[in-house]
């Protein structure tokens, strides 16, 4: 983005023969790059503020991985696909010391699984507001660590 009252515009970086790496053009002064490879979201994105000097320049953004819980549910053997307007009735707190957690997610509705991914681990707790047509569930707690994937299967019941 350009200094105050010259806006700015967004520009996809072209890729390298070189693994990582990325070429694009841009303005002298400040400038803000965002890196977002991975569309399942095993990576967090990353952003940072540069000021771009004349000439070629080189910028290195490192990009960590998330950590992941994903759900699936379940109605005795048979799989409960994720209905788009489900996603809103999930909500993630974090439960111990340390900030709220951000998260995103990826649904894969044809496998019924949700997978929600967050840039720390920690414990987190899931609420799930009642689904339509099936009991209320208890919220759930999750502790996310080393191994990054935690995997949870909700057993519904029918109202």
């Amino acid at each position: 983005r350009g200094p105050t009252g010259y806006g700015g515009r967004q520009q996809s970086a072209l890729a390298t023969a070189t693994p990582g790496r990325f070429e694009f053009r841009a303005p002298l002064g400040p400038v803000q790059l965002w890196a977002s490879v991975d569309p399942r979201k095993e990576y967090a994105t990353a952003h940072r503020s540069v000021e771009v000097p004349s000439g070629t320049n080189q910028f290195t953004m490192q990009l960590t991985r998330n950590y992941h819980v994903i759900v699936a549910l379940r109605e005795g053997d048979t799989k409960v696909p994720w209905s788009l307007g489900w996603m809103e009735l999930a909500e993630f707190e974090r439960v111990d010391a340390g900030s709220s957690g951000s998260r995103a997610s990826v649904l894969d509705s044809g496998a019924g699984l949700y997978s929600f991914h967050f840039a720390e681990p920690g414990l987190y707790r899931l609420s799930l507001k009642k689904l339509p047509g099936y009991q209320a569930i208890s919220p759930i707690e999750f502790t996310i660590g080393a191994e990054r994937t935690v995997e949870h299967t909700i057993q519904l019941t029918r109202d």
